[in-house]
């Protein structure tokens, strides 16, 4: 289950890049979901982890996936 900045953090990025592979923008990520810096890289790390976003390391690249 996400916690509220996870999941808002997850609405952010699913309406911004929900299409194709993008660089994450973790200023733009903070200023529209009202979360620090530190809250957006924290919340990204755990959506990764927990498979809700993926992220291509070799280009810094990530995606939602289709379920």
């Amino acid at each position: 289950m996400l916690n509220d900045t996870a999941r808002k953090i997850y609405n952010v990025i699913f309406h911004l890049y929900r299409y194709e592979w993008s660089e994450i923008d973790i200023e733009r990520i903070s200023r529209l979901s009202l979360r620090t810096e530190q809250q957006v890289k924290d919340a990204v790390n755990w959506l990764f982890k927990e498979s809700y976003i993926h992220w291509d390391k070799q280009t810094n690249r990530f995606r939602i996936p289709f379920k």
